[in-house]
């Protein structure tokens, strides 16, 4: 089949993943942020000759796409947006977009969030023995192709959003996975999308599937130990997939990175390092699971940031070092230019959008809690900086779907433990659209966690295990591999895998 038509130019790599996945009922474009996945989908969709798609995703990314099909598409599409109302409503909604679309033979496509698109009524309905009496709306009609983009979403083995991803998967024709970060933690995160993209390539029992690749130890033999077998799992991975990064892609201009150290009050500090021996002596006597672990840095990294969570759930400030340092920094920068803040916590949130506004700052957020108030903002999923010229993005919300290619400023107040996580924030700015050299700002707390969870991600290393490998290590302990985020870009190579 020759390439299908498009109303825009393909590049290379498109041209190549079409050759690659036109043969395949279940591909995976692991293609970098930027490097033009969404027309990838769209020509494949076009080149299959689709006539009903069924798109899930994140929910920001939602009204990204019928513009993506609009600009891209040689065929015309009608689209349902499943963003606004409950599940009874998004199984109503579809099944009369359904029906008028197949009465006038009309392409049409749904497009649904991983949040809703395995809840009844729009996916199975279960009786209380929790078996399935009903298989939902989505699974009444067969889908022509179905996208899953950032498929990683739908990573955990036994999550609902895979098992629904799984059982939808069998009613498409053809499937075709997007992510940028296909196993941001580890290679175990491959398992659960293969599971449901073409389980003849990983099988489908977890448990085989972790004994053939892992060795387990540690608490209640529930850690990595070791992963293994890396060869053949690349071998597989890679007759589905083709990674392509975005250096490959397009000449962006280079980033610099800068890492500003401050320094906390003495208070802080004496907290700090009480809970900082407590954590360590757990460490030594081995009384500490991966999740107490990573429970204890978390709170490290909260009093790095200037508070602690009191019991009865409140927050107190006890120091302000890593606020007033990104202050100074971007009162320094001209007020025309727009700036992008990066952090993890709400409290971190709302104690800088308040001193941003005392500096004569316009602030828009995006977090978990709240989506940026000024959608005239964003066109299309891209930020115009024309209402706001500071905008706070909380890690676990905003590395996805967003181009913020209006600034060329960057600053990392605080950064979450995983390396994609990190990888999608970075893209958001760095990325096809960008036409000036982008700076990031890189905010630390001497002597704290933060420098241990830089480090382990500028060496692409899982967070908790790296600094439990750096404890052990100082204690004269003995150091098991940490598990890595296998790195792609080292992929190319069958006997270069990272391990």
């Amino acid at each position: 089949m020759p390439y299908p038509k498009s109303k825009t130019k393909p590049w290379d790599n498109q041209l190549k993943f079409w050759e690659f996945a036109k043969n395949f009922k279940g591909s995976y474009a692991a293609f970098d942020m930027g490097a033009g996945k969404s027309k990838t989908a769209i020509d494949y969709a076009n080149g299959i000759d689709a006539k009903s798609v069924i798109i899930i995703c994140p929910k920001k990314v939602i009204d990204v796409w019928p513009h993506q099909f609009k600009l891209h598409s040689y065929n015309t599409y009608h689209f349902l947006l499943c963003d606004k109302g409950n599940s009874t409503r998004h199984a109503e909604d579809i099944k009369k977009f359904i029906s008028a679309s197949q009465s006038t033979e009309r392409r049409y496509v749904v497009i649904i969030n991983y949040d809703s698109f395995w809840r009844p009524p729009v996916g199975p309905v279960y009786n209380n023995r929790n078996m399935i009496i009903n298989n939902g709306v989505l699974m009444s009609y067969e889908w022509d192709l179905l996208i899953p983009d950032e498929s990683h979403r739908a990573k955990s083995p036994g999550g609902k959003a895979s098992w629904g991803l799984m059982r939808l998967a069998k009613k498409a024709r053809r499937k075709l996975f997007l992510s940028g970060t296909p196993m941001p933690h580890s290679p175990l995160d491959i398992y659960a999308q293969y599971r449901a993209m073409d389980p003849s390539i990983f099988g489908t029992s977890f448990v085989r599937f972790k004994r053939h690749y892992c060795i387990m130890g540690g608490y209640e033999n529930r850690q990595v130990i070791k992963y293994i077998n890396l060869n053949e799992l690349h071998k597989k991975f890679f007759s589905r997939a083709m990674h392509v990064s975005i250096d490959d892609v397009v000449d962006i201009p280079k980033a610099q990175s800068i890492e500003i150290e401050c320094d906390l009050n003495p208070k802080t500090k004496k907290v700090y390092h009480e809970l900082d021996k407590e954590f360590i002596a757990e460490v030594d006597i081995g009384e500490i699971s991966v999740k107490g672990a990573l429970d204890k840095i978390m709170r490290l990294q909260q009093i790095a940031g200037g508070y602690v969570v009191l019991d009865d759930g409140k927050s107190k400030v006890i120091d302000n070092s890593k606020i007033d340092t990104t202050i100074e920094i971007i009162q320094d920068i001209d007020l025309k230019e727009p700036v992008v803040i990066f952090c993890r916590f709400v409290n971190e949130i709302n104690r800088l959008k308040e001193r941003l506004k005392k500096i004569g700052r316009t602030v828009g957020i995006i977090s978990g809690q709240r989506q940026h108030k000024n959608p005239e903002d964003f066109k299309n999923g891209i930020w115009s900086a024309k209402i706001n010229n500071a905008l706070i993005v909380q890690v676990q919300a905003g590395g996805e779907g967003i181009d913020l290619t209006a600034t060329k400023y960057c600053i990392f107040l605080s950064k979450g433990f995983s390396l994609g996580q990190f990888n999608q924030c970075f893209a958001r700015v760095r990325r096809p659209g960008q036409k000036r050299k982008t700076v990031f700002y890189h905010i630390t707390a001497k002597g704290t966690v933060d420098k241990k969870i830089m480090r382990a991600i500028d060496k692409k290393e899982e967070v908790v295990n790296y600094i439990l490998k750096d404890i052990k290590g100082n204690l004269g302990k003995n150091i098991s591999p940490s598990n890595p985020s296998l790195d792609l870009k080292n992929w190319r190579n069958e006997d270069d895998i990272p391990i």
